[in-house]
C-alpha cells in the first residue's frame, strides 16, 4: 500500500470526537434513507399499510435516539422537534423494545392489552373485535398491536385514510426525522426505489377475540399473553420479510435492525416462557424453546454492546476501528474485540429470525 493510500485509509477510520459525531450523523442518515425508500416504494401497492404500521416503530426509535444525541451535540436544536410527541413516540417504541426495558414490567404490558382489548370489544361489539394482516399465516400487524403502538384511533373506522391517526402519526414522525437529520448537517433524505416483499401479499383476516384466544397458541396464558405473543412474532416478521427488499440497498441499517428485533424478541419469549411456561407444551411451543436454547441465540443475546451500539446513536470514545464504510459500520469488530464477523453475526441474525418466524407461526396456528 503506498504512502498516500495508506493515510486516506487511516483518515477513513474514525478517531476523534469530531469523527465520532460526524459517524452518529451518517448512521442516522443513513437509517432515514432506510424507511423513507422503503415507504416510498410501497406507496400505491397491497403493501403500503403493512409497510406503514411495521415501520412505523422504527421511525420512532430513530426520531428518539436521534434525538438523545442531538441533545448531547446541539441541545438547542431540540424543541422544533419534539413538542408535544414525547408520549407517542414512547409508545411506538414498545414494539422495538419490547420486555427489554426497565421501565416497564410484564404486568404492566399486559394490562395495556388488556385494557385495548375492552376498549376494542366494546366499540366493535364481540362479533368482529379481532382482525391480522398475514402473509403466508405469518402475523405482520394485528388490531391490538396497532393501538398499543399508538399508530390508530378507534374512531379511524369512520375516517379517510388521510384523516387517520396512523397516517398523521406517520406523516409527523417522517417529517420530524428529516429535520433531525438537516439538524445534524445532513440535509435532505436519499430515497432509493427498492423491491415489494418477495412474500405474498398481506391477506387481512377478520375474526374475534374469543376465536382467536381459543385457537391460538393452545392453553398457553391468558388473551394478554397472547397478545404480547403475536407483538413479537410481528416483529420479528417485520424484520425478516417487510424489511427485506432494503437488504442491497440499505444492508448496515437493516442489519442493526434486525440485530435489535432478534435480541429483544429473544429476551421477551425468555421472560414470557419463565413467567407462563411451566409445562412442557406442545411440540410446537418445544420449537420456539429450541430457538431460546441454541448456540445462535447465546451467541446474540451475549453481544449486549452490539445491541446498544445498534438501538442507539453515540458512538463511544473507546470504540475504535469504526468507519462509514465498513459494513454495519465495523460495530460487530469493534463491540467485541475483533472476536466476531459481521458476516457470521449477520447468518446468526437471520438463522434466528426465520426460526422464530417459523416457530411462532406454528405454535399459533398449532
Amino acid at each position: 500500500m503506498s504512502g498516500k493510500s495508506a493515510k486516506a485509509k487511516r483518515k477513513s477510520v474514525v478517531e476523534t470526537a469530531e469523527q465520532r459525531r460526524e459517524l452518529d450523523a451518517v448512521m442516522l442518515r443513513d437509517d432515514v434513507s432506510w424507511w423513507t425508500s422503503l415507504v416510498t416504494s410501497a406507496v400505491g401497492t397491497d403493501w403500503e399499510p403493512t409497510v406503514g404500521l411495521s415501520i412505523l416503530p422504527q421511525v420512532a426509535r430513530v426520531l428518539h435516539e436521534g434525538l438523545d444525541q442531538l441533545k448531547r451535540v446541539d441541545p438547542g436544536a431540540i424543541d422544533r422537534v419534539t413538542a408535544g410527541w414525547d408520549v407517542d413516540i414512547a409508545t411506538a417504541r414498545h414494539t422495538v423494545k419490547l420486555l427489554d426495558d426497565d421501565k416497564k414490567s410484564v404486568d404492566s404490558v399486559l394490562d395495556q392489552f388488556a385494557s385495548i382489548a375492552a376498549e376494542h370489544t366494546a366499540a366493535f361489539s364481540s362479533l368482529n373485535d379481532f382482525a391480522l394482516l398475514e402473509s403466508d399465516g405469518r402475523a405482520l400487524a394485528s388490531t391490538r398491536l396497532a393501538s398499543y403502538q399508538a399508530a390508530a384511533n378507534l374512531n379511524d373506522r369512520w375516517a379517510t385514510d388521510e384523516d387517520s391517526r396512523s397516517f398523521n402519526l406517520g406523516q409527523t414522525m417522517g417529517q420530524r426525522t428529516v429535520e433531525l437529520q438537516r439538524a445534524f448537517g445532513m440535509g435532505d433524505p436519499v430515497i432509493r426505489q427498492v423491491t415489494l416483499p418477495t412474500v405474498a401479499e398481506p391477506r387481512l383476516v377478520d375474526t374475534t377475540a374469543v376465536l382467536f384466544d381459543a385457537t391460538s397458541y393452545r392453553d398457553f396464558g391468558s388473551t394478554s399473553v397472547k397478545d404480547l405473543l403475536l407483538m413479537v412474532e410481528c416483529s420479528v416478521n417485520a424484520a425478516l420479510w417487510v424489511f427485506a427488499p432494503t437488504a442491497t440497498t440499505h444492508r448496515s441499517s437493516l442489519f442493526r435492525v434486525r440485530f435489535v428485533v432478534a435480541t429483544h424478541a429473544l429476551s421477551a419469549l425468555t421472560q414470557i416462557f419463565e413467567r407462563f411456561g411451566a409445562d412442557a407444551g406442545s411440540t410446537a411451543q418445544q420449537q420456539v424453546r429450541a430457538v431460546l436454547q441454541s448456540e445462535q441465540a447465546t451467541r446474540v443475546l451475549n453481544m449486549r454492546s452490539l445491541r446498544n451500539r445498534s438501538m442507539h446513536y453515540g458512538v463511544p470514545k473507546s470504540m475504535t476501528g469504526l468507519a462509514a464504510s465498513k459494513p454495519a459500520y465495523g460495530l460487530v469488530e469493534a463491540t467485541t474485540s475483533g472476536a466476531s464477523r459481521y458476516t457470521e453475526v449477520e447468518a446468526d441474525v437471520v438463522h434466528l429470525l426465520t426460526k422464530l418466524s417459523d416457530a411462532l407461526r406454528a405454535w399459533r396456528r398449532y
